[in-house]
């Protein structure tokens, strides 16, 4: 008797699962009908704008190939090179100061065939872009003009290159009213020093509107196991248009944390020359790199304590924020 009610129970159970899957039991499988329409929603809106981004990622392509079509003969279509399209938008905040915000694009266009028949290479971007940090900002693009931030066409030569050092040069002009000539001479040397490496570059540049200018970098860097890496660089820059001289010096530890997620903590000093060489800055700073979706979409979060000494050396505090969007590459 006690079999037979164990046995009914065991089967009745069977009997209300095998509806539940078979049906639909609405305390199991059926989702509430808003829930369901918001989650159709949120995929149809994900689906759109990956479209969208794959879309003007091919037009990108078809834009570089068919450049390159024009001097190189390769053939025009939407294969995929290494021309990429950066659109941005970027929020700064000084402590005292009106938050300052603005969207900004990059276009850097490949032509890989017409680069190694006539050693053409063509740029394109907006306004100068603002670095998110200050390592990156008064260390590294102040090696730049601001006027090499334009569409240009330019011929370039590499007289040697080997992957200790490289020496470079190229001589164009930039779009402007009027055209602004320049040319430039670079040069790279990488010595390995055991596990760290040290590497040296240095520019001399002139363009026809700004003059002649000078700049040069030295670091010395290493990595530690596969997420970890630390550089201690200087820098120094010179211009003839204003007689300015800028230097600095600065650290950086830089940790992958993932895939997805980096992180690089910056201290260092910034100086120029008046009468005399001095120091007019300290800072420490965070720069945080997260990847948003898939592989092209990224937001980036720079909190930083200075110190000027137009302040007094009196701390202060500042913020940057950037979400980007990177079609192509």
């Amino acid at each position: 008797m006690i079999f037979r009610v164990v046995l009914f129970v065991f089967m009745a159970y069977q009997v209300t699962y095998f509806q539940s899957v078979t049906y639909g039991d609405d305390r199991i499988e059926k989702k509430p009908l808003a829930k369901e329409n918001e989650e159709k929603n949120e995929i149809n809106f994900v689906d759109y704008v990956d479209n969208t981004h794959n879309l003007l990622s091919r037009k990108v392509f078809l834009l570089s190939n068919t450049l390159d079509s024009l001097f190189g003969g390769r053939p025009i279509n939407e294969d995929r090179n290494s021309s990429s399209f950066r659109v941005w938008y970027q929020l700064s905040k000084v402590e005292g100061n009106d938050i300052i915000s603005r969207p900004d694009f990059k276009l850097r266009i490949k032509l890989p065939y017409t680069q190694k028949k006539l050693k053409i290479v063509f740029e394109k971007s907006s306004i100068e872009e603002r670095a998110p940090t200050k390592v990156n900002q008064d260390q590294v693009n102040s090696t730049i003009q601001s006027a090499d931030q334009k569409l240009a066409a330019s011929l370039k030569y590499t007289f040697k290159f080997t992957p200790k050092w490289s020496l470079t040069s190229n001589t164009g002009v930039r779009v402007g009213i009027p055209p602004n000539l320049f040319a430039r001479l670079n040069g790279r040397f990488v010595l390995p020093l055991g596990k760290w490496d040290l590497r040296a570059e240095q520019q001399v540049f002139w363009y026809s509107k700004d003059g002649l200018g000078e700049s040069s970098t030295i670091s010395i860097g290493r990595k530690f196991l596969n997420n970890f890496s630390f550089s201690f660089g200087n820098f120094a820059t010179w211009l003839d248009d204003d007689s300015s001289f800028r230097f600095g010096s600065g650290a950086q530890f830089h940790h992958t944390y993932s895939k997805k997620l980096s992180l690089a903590y910056q201290i260092g000093a910034n100086g120029h020359k008046n009468e005399s060489y001095f120091i007019y800055e300290y800072f420490v700073n965070i720069h945080l790199r997260r990847l948003i979706h898939k592989t092209w979409f990224f937001a980036e979060f720079v909190p930083m304590i200075f110190w000027p000494k137009d302040k007094n050396w009196n701390r202060g505090l500042s913020i940057f924020f950037k979400v980007e969007a990177v079609f192509g590459g």
